[in-house]
């Protein structure tokens, strides 16, 4: 396996259990003029304008799902684009993110480094707690099992 670090953000796999995995996704608004750039695979949340945002990690921890494209109408030509990345600063006022948000995804994410070969299957969390979870069942917003290429995380999320 190749030591070179090529971070590719989470790429939806699979899904958990018996169904079949038809990459499903659900559509998001994204504000005009958002000035930053989103890529294939980043976390995002909903902000609470009710618009979606590339989750930075730095601030209260809310991701709903992943990144995996979006349609705009193109500022310049004038035409519909569909886009694996949010170019930064685009203003178009029907901007939609396309997210994986299915609480059963499967996700393939590099490390950063080496891992033991039984750490491959433990479940760590990439994101904190809820202050307050909004049901007794959900412990969590989001878990993630860490991995190396050709292995597979697990994503958990729970809606309010």
């Amino acid at each position: 396996m190749s030591a070179t670090a090529t971070p590719y953000g989470m790429r939806p796999v699979g899904v958990l259990g018996g169904r079949v995995n038809n990459n499903a996704f659900n559509s998001y608004k994204i504000a005009s003029g958002y000035a930053a750039n989103v890529f294939y695979g980043d976390v995002v949340k909903l902000v609470s304008d009710g618009v979606v945002e590339k989750d930075t990690g730095t601030a209260t921890l809310t991701p709903i799902g992943v990144f995996v494209g979006c349609r705009f109408t193109n500022p310049t030509t004038k035409e519909l684009t569909f886009s694996q990345y949010w170019p930064t600063g685009t203003v178009a006022s029907d901007a939609f993110a396309y997210v994986v948000d299915d609480p059963y995804a499967v996700f393939q994410i590099q490390a950063n480094g080496s891992l033991a070969q039984t750490n491959l299957v433990t479940t760590q969390r990439l994101f904190k707690p809820l202050a307050a979870p909004p049901s007794a069942r959900a412990k969590t917003r989001w878990q993630h099992r860490r991995s190396i290429p050709r292995t597979r995380s697990r994503c958990v999320s729970w809606r309010s």
